[in-house]
């Protein structure tokens, strides 16, 4: 990743040591805001200071970095959530590149479960090991961040999962049904 030179991806400089301790440490750009998710924390206790004018802003901003990753780099991400995109005076930095990928590369990476929830893509909880996360599961974390930041809130636990079927109508069941076809398993974008 020490290639990457994008206003929206924190700048990798190099790798470092404390000798006594045998230590190994990264030296990246410093993010003087934290993360998103303490940057909406910290948001959502001021009233009115945080309106859709910054909300798109911020979102496109993601999306700025993303595309390149995807489309210039062919990198996925692999675990991309709102505390390893940082912030640094008001603009996105996306950070955390333990688990990316390069999508060109002959070789195999760990498939092993990983990521955070609810930020993994459902077809990895779903699938396991047999399911590899590429660009796909990028975008379904993207959607979450969309998400937490139109909602001005880091409390994905409010949403609920039905767990009686019977109280809905067979055709609020079949568009359920239909809406489970735009996974990214099932994207054709």
């Amino acid at each position: 990743m020490s290639r990457i030179e994008h206003e929206r991806i924190i700048q990798f400089y190099g790798i470092s040591r404390i000798i006594d301790e045998g230590l190994y440490y990264l030296v990246l750009e410093y993010a003087n805001q934290g993360n998103l998710r303490e940057f909406l924390i910290k948001k959502k206790s001021c009233e009115n200071c945080f309106g859709w004018e910054e909300r798109v802003r911020l979102a496109i901003q993601i999306v700025e970095g993303l595309r390149y990753l995807h489309e210039i780099l062919n990198v996925a991400h692999r675990d991309l959530h709102t505390k390893n995109i940082l912030m640094n005076d008001g603009n996105i930095k996306i950070s955390d590149f333990g688990l990316s990928k390069n999508l060109n590369s002959t070789m195999s990476s760990n498939n092993k479960f990983f990521g955070m929830i609810p930020f993994i893509d459902p077809q990895k909880l779903n699938h396991g090991k047999n399911y590899v996360l590429d660009k796909r599961s990028d975008i379904y974390g993207l959607g979450m961040i969309l998400w937490e930041i139109s909602r001005y809130s880091n409390n994905i636990s409010s949403l609920t999962i039905p767990t009686n079927f019977d109280e809905y109508s067979d055709t609020s069941l079949d568009s359920m049904d239909s809406s489970m076809d735009s996974t990214p398993e099932y994207s054709n974008n």
